[in-house]
Protein backbone atom coordinates (compact mmCIF):
# COMPACT_ATOMS: atom_id res chain seq x y z
CA UNK A 1 0.00 0.00 0.00
CA UNK A 2 2.98 2.25 0.31
CA UNK A 3 2.62 3.81 -3.12
CA UNK A 4 5.78 5.92 -2.93
CA UNK A 5 8.09 3.33 -1.40
CA UNK A 6 9.68 1.02 -3.99
CA UNK A 7 10.86 -1.23 -1.15
CA UNK A 8 7.28 -2.41 -0.71
CA UNK A 9 7.08 -3.75 -4.26
CA UNK A 10 8.41 -7.32 -4.50
CA UNK A 11 6.94 -8.77 -7.70
CA UNK A 12 7.33 -12.42 -8.65
CA UNK A 13 9.88 -12.68 -11.45
CA UNK A 14 9.01 -15.32 -14.04
CA UNK A 15 11.85 -17.39 -15.53
CA UNK A 16 13.31 -15.93 -18.73
CA UNK A 17 11.85 -17.64 -21.76
CA UNK A 18 14.23 -18.32 -24.68
CA UNK A 19 12.73 -18.54 -28.16
CA UNK A 20 12.94 -22.15 -29.39
CA UNK A 21 14.41 -23.25 -32.75
CA UNK A 22 11.32 -24.43 -34.74
CA UNK A 23 13.23 -27.30 -36.44
CA UNK A 24 14.65 -28.57 -33.16
CA UNK A 25 11.22 -28.25 -31.57
CA UNK A 26 9.65 -30.39 -34.32
CA UNK A 27 12.29 -33.10 -33.95
CA UNK A 28 11.80 -33.11 -30.19
CA UNK A 29 8.03 -33.46 -30.57
CA UNK A 30 8.46 -36.49 -32.91
CA UNK A 31 10.92 -38.10 -30.51
CA UNK A 32 8.54 -37.54 -27.57
CA UNK A 33 5.66 -39.10 -29.47
CA UNK A 34 7.77 -42.13 -30.47
CA UNK A 35 8.90 -42.60 -26.88
CA UNK A 36 5.30 -42.42 -25.64
CA UNK A 37 4.16 -45.02 -28.21
CA UNK A 38 7.02 -47.33 -27.27
CA UNK A 39 6.08 -47.00 -23.60
CA UNK A 40 2.48 -47.71 -24.50
CA UNK A 41 3.47 -50.91 -26.34
CA UNK A 42 5.50 -52.08 -23.34
CA UNK A 43 2.64 -51.48 -20.92
CA UNK A 44 0.21 -53.07 -23.37
CA UNK A 45 1.83 -56.41 -22.68
CA UNK A 46 0.81 -56.31 -19.02
CA UNK A 47 -2.56 -54.53 -19.25
CA UNK A 48 -5.88 -55.13 -20.94
CA UNK A 49 -6.70 -52.65 -23.72
CA UNK A 50 -9.67 -52.31 -26.04
CA UNK A 51 -8.95 -52.99 -29.69
CA UNK A 52 -10.73 -49.89 -31.00
CA UNK A 53 -7.72 -47.58 -30.61
CA UNK A 54 -9.27 -45.30 -27.95
CA UNK A 55 -6.87 -46.66 -25.36
CA UNK A 56 -3.94 -44.96 -27.07
CA UNK A 57 -5.71 -41.59 -26.89
CA UNK A 58 -6.65 -42.06 -23.21
CA UNK A 59 -3.13 -43.16 -22.32
CA UNK A 60 -1.55 -40.18 -24.07
CA UNK A 61 -4.04 -37.79 -22.40
CA UNK A 62 -3.20 -39.18 -18.96
CA UNK A 63 0.50 -38.75 -19.63
CA UNK A 64 -0.02 -35.12 -20.67
CA UNK A 65 -2.11 -34.46 -17.55
CA UNK A 66 0.57 -35.93 -15.28
CA UNK A 67 3.27 -33.85 -16.95
CA UNK A 68 1.12 -30.73 -16.59
CA UNK A 69 0.61 -31.37 -12.88
CA UNK A 70 4.36 -31.75 -12.44
CA UNK A 71 5.05 -28.43 -14.19
CA UNK A 72 2.34 -26.73 -12.11
CA UNK A 73 3.86 -28.14 -8.92
CA UNK A 74 7.33 -26.92 -9.90
CA UNK A 75 5.95 -23.47 -10.74
CA UNK A 76 4.18 -23.25 -7.37
CA UNK A 77 7.40 -24.23 -5.64
CA UNK A 78 9.39 -21.57 -7.49
CA UNK A 79 6.72 -18.96 -6.68
CA UNK A 80 6.71 -19.85 -2.99
CA UNK A 81 10.49 -19.53 -2.88
CA UNK A 82 10.35 -16.08 -4.52
CA UNK A 83 7.49 -14.82 -2.31
CA UNK A 84 8.49 -12.43 0.48
CA UNK A 85 8.68 -14.29 3.75
CA UNK A 86 6.71 -13.33 6.84
CA UNK A 87 9.76 -11.32 7.85
CA UNK A 88 11.06 -9.89 4.54
CA UNK A 89 13.89 -7.84 6.13
CA UNK A 90 13.21 -4.77 4.01
CA UNK A 91 14.45 -2.52 6.81
CA UNK A 92 16.66 0.20 5.26
CA UNK A 93 20.42 -0.52 5.51
CA UNK A 94 21.03 2.86 7.13
CA UNK A 95 18.66 1.83 9.90
CA UNK A 96 20.70 -1.26 10.66
CA UNK A 97 23.86 0.85 10.66
CA UNK A 98 22.29 3.23 13.14
CA UNK A 99 21.35 0.29 15.37
CA UNK A 100 24.90 -1.04 15.36
CA UNK A 101 26.30 2.41 16.15
CA UNK A 102 23.95 3.00 19.09
CA UNK A 103 25.41 0.57 21.59
CA UNK A 104 24.69 -2.98 22.79
CA UNK A 105 21.16 -2.18 23.94
CA UNK A 106 20.10 -1.27 20.41
CA UNK A 107 21.90 -4.27 18.94
CA UNK A 108 19.89 -6.50 21.26
CA UNK A 109 16.73 -4.85 19.94
CA UNK A 110 17.74 -5.24 16.30
CA UNK A 111 15.41 -8.20 15.76
CA UNK A 112 12.44 -6.21 17.11
CA UNK A 113 13.11 -3.40 14.65
CA UNK A 114 13.26 -5.92 11.82
CA UNK A 115 9.98 -7.53 12.91
CA UNK A 116 8.36 -4.07 12.63
CA UNK A 117 8.35 -4.73 8.90
CA UNK A 118 6.73 -8.16 9.23
CA UNK A 119 3.67 -9.02 7.19
CA UNK A 120 2.21 -10.52 10.36
CA UNK A 121 0.27 -7.59 11.83
CA UNK A 122 0.11 -8.99 15.35
CA UNK A 123 3.84 -9.69 15.51
CA UNK A 124 4.69 -6.29 14.05
CA UNK A 125 2.57 -4.40 16.60
CA UNK A 126 3.97 -6.45 19.47
CA UNK A 127 7.46 -5.48 18.31
CA UNK A 128 6.34 -1.84 18.16
CA UNK A 129 5.41 -1.91 21.85
CA UNK A 130 8.84 -3.27 22.74
CA UNK A 131 10.66 -0.78 20.53
CA UNK A 132 8.81 2.13 22.11
CA UNK A 133 10.31 1.22 25.49
CA UNK A 134 13.69 2.45 24.20
CA UNK A 135 12.50 6.05 24.21
CA UNK A 136 14.46 8.73 22.34
CA UNK A 137 16.92 6.27 20.80
CA UNK A 138 14.05 4.43 19.18
CA UNK A 139 12.72 7.66 17.65
CA UNK A 140 15.96 8.19 15.71
CA UNK A 141 15.77 4.74 14.12
CA UNK A 142 12.03 4.90 13.52
CA UNK A 143 12.56 8.15 11.61
CA UNK A 144 14.72 6.23 9.13
CA UNK A 145 11.95 3.64 8.68
CA UNK A 146 9.15 6.23 8.45
CA UNK A 147 6.31 5.65 7.78
CA UNK A 148 7.04 1.91 7.78
CA UNK A 149 4.72 -0.87 6.69
CA UNK A 150 1.10 0.30 6.53
CA UNK A 151 -1.75 -2.18 6.94
CA UNK A 152 -4.62 0.20 6.09
CA UNK A 153 -5.50 2.01 2.88
CA UNK A 154 -6.09 5.60 3.94
CA UNK A 155 -8.11 6.36 0.81
CA UNK A 156 -10.84 3.79 1.52
CA UNK A 157 -12.05 5.48 4.73
CA UNK A 158 -12.92 8.95 3.45
CA UNK A 159 -13.39 11.35 6.35
CA UNK A 160 -13.66 8.57 8.93
CA UNK A 161 -10.00 7.62 9.24
CA UNK A 162 -8.94 5.20 11.99
CA UNK A 163 -6.47 6.66 14.53
CA UNK A 164 -2.92 6.93 13.21
CA UNK A 165 -1.54 4.37 15.66
CA UNK A 166 -3.71 1.69 14.02
CA UNK A 167 -2.26 2.19 10.54
CA UNK A 168 1.10 0.53 11.02
CA UNK A 169 3.67 -0.62 13.62
CA UNK A 170 6.09 2.26 13.09
CA UNK A 171 3.30 4.78 13.59
CA UNK A 172 2.10 2.81 16.63
CA UNK A 173 5.55 2.97 18.20
CA UNK A 174 5.87 6.70 17.49
CA UNK A 175 2.53 7.42 19.15
CA UNK A 176 3.66 5.41 22.16
CA UNK A 177 6.75 7.63 22.37
CA UNK A 178 4.59 10.75 22.71
CA UNK A 179 6.23 14.13 22.16
CA UNK A 180 9.61 12.44 21.65
CA UNK A 181 8.23 11.82 18.15
CA UNK A 182 7.83 15.53 17.33
CA UNK A 183 11.25 15.73 15.61
CA UNK A 184 10.28 12.71 13.51
CA UNK A 185 7.05 14.35 12.31
CA UNK A 186 8.87 17.62 11.63
CA UNK A 187 11.55 15.86 9.59
CA UNK A 188 8.97 14.37 7.21
CA UNK A 189 6.48 17.24 6.84
CA UNK A 190 8.09 18.48 3.63
CA UNK A 191 9.02 15.17 2.03
CA UNK A 192 8.35 14.55 -1.66
CA UNK A 193 6.42 11.37 -0.81
CA UNK A 194 2.68 11.88 -0.34
CA UNK A 195 2.58 8.98 2.13
CA UNK A 196 5.39 10.41 4.25
CA UNK A 197 3.82 13.89 4.35
CA UNK A 198 0.40 12.46 5.17
CA UNK A 199 1.66 10.36 8.07
CA UNK A 200 3.81 13.21 9.36
CA UNK A 201 0.68 15.38 9.59
CA UNK A 202 -1.55 12.57 10.86
CA UNK A 203 0.98 11.62 13.54
CA UNK A 204 0.64 15.15 14.94
CA UNK A 205 -3.03 14.50 15.71
CA UNK A 206 -1.75 12.40 18.63
CA UNK A 207 0.94 14.85 19.76
CA UNK A 208 1.20 18.48 20.86
CA UNK A 209 1.47 20.12 17.43
CA UNK A 210 1.60 23.73 18.68
CA UNK A 211 5.39 24.04 18.19
CA UNK A 212 5.03 22.97 14.56
CA UNK A 213 2.21 25.35 13.54
CA UNK A 214 4.53 27.41 11.29
CA UNK A 215 5.57 24.30 9.37
CA UNK A 216 2.02 22.98 9.20
CA UNK A 217 0.88 26.06 7.31
CA UNK A 218 2.24 24.80 3.97
CA UNK A 219 0.40 21.51 4.39
CA UNK A 220 -2.89 23.44 4.34
CA UNK A 221 -2.23 23.86 0.60
CA UNK A 222 -0.75 20.43 -0.09
CA UNK A 223 -1.34 18.86 -3.49
CA UNK A 224 -2.87 15.84 -1.72
CA UNK A 225 -6.48 16.66 -0.79
CA UNK A 226 -6.53 14.33 2.19
CA UNK A 227 -3.41 15.96 3.62
CA UNK A 228 -5.04 19.39 3.25
CA UNK A 229 -8.13 18.20 5.11
CA UNK A 230 -6.23 16.57 7.99
CA UNK A 231 -3.93 19.59 8.30
CA UNK A 232 -6.89 22.00 8.40
CA UNK A 233 -8.71 19.99 11.07
CA UNK A 234 -5.48 19.87 13.06
CA UNK A 235 -4.55 23.56 13.01
CA UNK A 236 -8.09 24.63 13.89
CA UNK A 237 -7.63 22.88 17.24
CA UNK A 238 -4.87 25.34 18.19
CA UNK A 239 -6.68 28.67 17.86
CA UNK A 240 -5.76 29.57 21.43
CA UNK A 241 -2.04 28.84 20.91
CA UNK A 242 0.32 31.81 21.20
CA UNK A 243 1.72 31.29 17.71
CA UNK A 244 -1.63 30.75 15.98
CA UNK A 245 -2.29 34.36 14.98
CA UNK A 246 1.12 34.96 13.41
CA UNK A 247 1.61 31.45 12.04
CA UNK A 248 -1.86 30.78 10.65
CA UNK A 249 -4.45 33.55 10.79
CA UNK A 250 -2.37 36.43 9.40
CA UNK A 251 -0.73 34.25 6.77
CA UNK A 252 -4.12 33.07 5.51
CA UNK A 253 -5.07 36.67 4.78
CA UNK A 254 -1.85 37.09 2.83
CA UNK A 255 -2.71 34.07 0.69
CA UNK A 256 -5.74 35.92 -0.68
CA UNK A 257 -3.35 37.94 -2.84
CA UNK A 258 -1.23 34.96 -3.88
CA UNK A 259 -2.92 34.76 -7.28
CA UNK A 260 -3.30 30.97 -7.10
CA UNK A 261 -6.91 29.79 -7.18
CA UNK A 262 -6.27 26.83 -4.88
CA UNK A 263 -4.49 28.96 -2.29
CA UNK A 264 -7.18 31.64 -2.32
CA UNK A 265 -10.00 29.10 -2.12
CA UNK A 266 -8.39 27.19 0.76
CA UNK A 267 -7.53 30.41 2.60
CA UNK A 268 -11.06 31.77 2.26
CA UNK A 269 -12.60 28.50 3.46
CA UNK A 270 -10.39 28.41 6.56
CA UNK A 271 -11.00 32.10 7.32
CA UNK A 272 -14.71 31.32 7.29
CA UNK A 273 -14.23 28.52 9.81
CA UNK A 274 -12.21 30.88 11.99
CA UNK A 275 -14.91 33.59 11.70
CA UNK A 276 -12.06 35.97 10.92
CA UNK A 277 -13.72 39.40 11.06
CA UNK A 278 -10.35 41.13 10.69
CA UNK A 279 -9.99 39.54 7.27
CA UNK A 280 -13.29 40.85 5.82
CA UNK A 281 -11.70 43.70 3.90
CA UNK A 282 -9.13 41.33 2.37
CA UNK A 283 -11.91 38.97 1.32
CA UNK A 284 -13.88 41.78 -0.32
CA UNK A 285 -10.78 42.89 -2.21
CA UNK A 286 -10.27 39.32 -3.43
CA UNK A 287 -13.58 39.55 -5.33
CA UNK A 288 -12.15 41.95 -7.91
CA UNK A 289 -12.76 41.64 -11.66
CA UNK A 290 -9.71 39.42 -12.22
CA UNK A 291 -11.00 36.73 -9.85
CA UNK A 292 -12.19 33.47 -11.41
CA UNK A 293 -15.75 32.19 -10.74
CA UNK A 294 -14.32 29.54 -8.42
CA UNK A 295 -12.53 32.16 -6.32
CA UNK A 296 -15.53 34.47 -6.24
CA UNK A 297 -17.79 31.68 -5.02
CA UNK A 298 -15.36 30.64 -2.27
CA UNK A 299 -14.90 34.24 -1.11
CA UNK A 300 -18.63 34.94 -1.21
CA UNK A 301 -19.33 31.86 0.91
CA UNK A 302 -16.65 32.93 3.39
CA UNK A 303 -18.06 36.45 3.70
CA UNK A 304 -21.57 35.10 4.24
CA UNK A 305 -20.35 32.63 6.87
CA UNK A 306 -18.41 35.30 8.77
CA UNK A 307 -20.88 38.18 8.57
CA UNK A 308 -24.23 36.36 8.37
CA UNK A 309 -25.14 38.79 5.61
CA UNK A 310 -25.41 38.23 1.91
CA UNK A 311 -24.53 40.63 -0.90
CA UNK A 312 -23.80 39.83 -4.52
CA UNK A 313 -21.23 42.36 -5.71
CA UNK A 314 -18.00 43.78 -4.25
CA UNK A 315 -19.62 47.23 -4.35
CA UNK A 316 -22.52 46.11 -2.13
CA UNK A 317 -20.12 44.48 0.28
CA UNK A 318 -17.98 47.61 0.50
CA UNK A 319 -21.00 49.80 1.17
CA UNK A 320 -22.22 47.48 3.91
CA UNK A 321 -18.75 47.18 5.44
CA UNK A 322 -18.36 50.94 5.84
CA UNK A 323 -21.10 50.87 8.49
CA UNK A 324 -20.87 47.31 9.77
CA UNK A 325 -17.17 47.37 10.68
CA UNK A 326 -18.05 49.42 13.76
CA UNK A 327 -20.35 46.63 14.99
CA UNK A 328 -19.50 43.40 16.78
CA UNK A 329 -20.17 40.01 15.29
CA UNK A 330 -22.67 39.26 18.04
CA UNK A 331 -24.83 42.07 16.65
CA UNK A 332 -24.69 40.47 13.20
CA UNK A 333 -25.75 37.18 14.77
CA UNK A 334 -28.73 38.80 16.51
CA UNK A 335 -29.78 40.49 13.25
CA UNK A 336 -29.59 37.19 11.37
CA UNK A 337 -32.18 35.58 13.68
CA UNK A 338 -34.84 37.63 11.89
CA UNK A 339 -33.20 37.98 8.47
CA UNK A 340 -35.43 37.98 5.40
CA UNK A 341 -33.18 35.31 3.87
CA UNK A 342 -34.09 31.88 5.35
CA UNK A 343 -30.57 30.63 4.64
CA UNK A 344 -29.11 33.29 6.94
CA UNK A 345 -31.62 32.39 9.65
CA UNK A 346 -30.58 28.73 9.42
CA UNK A 347 -26.91 29.72 9.70
CA UNK A 348 -27.69 31.80 12.78
CA UNK A 349 -29.67 28.92 14.27
CA UNK A 350 -26.73 26.54 13.78
CA UNK A 351 -24.44 28.98 15.58
CA UNK A 352 -26.62 29.67 18.60
CA UNK A 353 -26.99 25.92 19.07
CA UNK A 354 -23.24 25.76 19.69
CA UNK A 355 -22.98 28.57 22.26
CA UNK A 356 -22.19 26.97 25.67
CA UNK A 357 -24.76 27.70 28.37
CA UNK A 358 -27.27 29.34 26.02
CA UNK A 359 -30.86 28.09 26.00
CA UNK A 360 -32.79 30.01 23.37
CA UNK A 361 -36.33 29.23 22.24
CA UNK A 362 -35.71 29.83 18.57
CA UNK A 363 -36.25 28.15 15.21
CA UNK A 364 -35.57 29.69 11.78
CA UNK A 365 -39.11 28.89 10.59
CA UNK A 366 -40.87 30.52 13.56
CA UNK A 367 -43.29 33.40 12.94
CA UNK A 368 -41.67 36.84 12.85
CA UNK A 369 -43.03 37.79 16.26
CA UNK A 370 -41.29 34.86 17.94
CA UNK A 371 -38.06 35.51 16.06
CA UNK A 372 -37.99 39.10 17.31
CA UNK A 373 -38.54 37.89 20.86
CA UNK A 374 -35.58 35.53 20.44
CA UNK A 375 -33.48 38.50 19.28
CA UNK A 376 -34.20 40.36 22.51
CA UNK A 377 -33.41 37.28 24.62
CA UNK A 378 -30.10 36.71 22.81
CA UNK A 379 -29.10 40.37 23.15
CA UNK A 380 -29.77 40.23 26.91
CA UNK A 381 -27.80 36.99 27.21
CA UNK A 382 -24.75 38.53 25.47
CA UNK A 383 -24.91 41.65 27.69
CA UNK A 384 -25.09 39.51 30.81
CA UNK A 385 -22.15 37.35 29.64
CA UNK A 386 -20.11 40.48 28.88
CA UNK A 387 -20.78 41.91 32.32
CA UNK A 388 -19.36 38.77 33.94
CA UNK A 389 -16.07 39.09 32.12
Amino acid sequence: RDRDDPKRSQPFEEPTRVAADPVAAAKSAVADESESKAKFEREKQTKKFDADGDDWFDYFADQAKNEGQQVESETALNFSLSEPSDDPHTIPPETLERLLDSGPEMVDMQEQFIVLDSRDREKAFEAADKVAELGEKAAEVLSLMFPGRVFLDRYQFGDDLPPVDQHGPVMHALVRLGDLSLPVAEAHLDESSNEARFYAVYLLTKLDAAPLLPKLFDRLFDRDQQIRRVAADLVLQYQSADAFDSSIRQKLRSELTAGDDVHITVAATLMAKLRDTDGIQSLIDAMDDSATPRVKLAVLNALTEITLHHWSSPYEWRQWWKKAKKQSRTEWLVDALDAADSDLRRRAYDEVQLIPGLELNYHPEQPGKLRKRAQKELTAWFEKAKAKQ
